[in-house]
């Protein structure tokens, strides 16, 4: 397949900078991440342990945490990205 230049890059295929992932096995990728999914973590495992121990109340408390701890951490992978997606040309040289 040719190389193709996009702004000054050379790229394969249609993607941007590598950031494409080829997926050999797409059934084994569907199961592993339906396992994945599924399978009660951390978070969940502490939610139980507060709400059995203390009550109800403190397991709305934990999750809300859990939840706000989430909102906050979320945005900053995304930030970021975009931050390197925006100016490759300052990043990447």
């Amino acid at each position: 397949m040719p190389v193709k230049q996009h702004a000054g890059y050379q790229h394969k295929h249609n993607f941007i900078y590598g950031a494409f992932v080829y997926i050999q096995n797409l059934q084994a990728f569907l199961i592993a991440i339906t396992i994945l999914t599924l399978t009660p973590g951390l978070d969940t495992a502490l939610v139980i342990k507060n709400t059995s121990r203390a009550g109800t109340k403190d397991g709305c408390v934990t999750s809300l945490g859990i939840c706000s701890g989430l909102l906050c951490t979320r945005p900053f992978p995304l930030l970021v990205f975009l931050l390197f997606y925006c100016s490759p040309r300052s990043f990447f040289r």
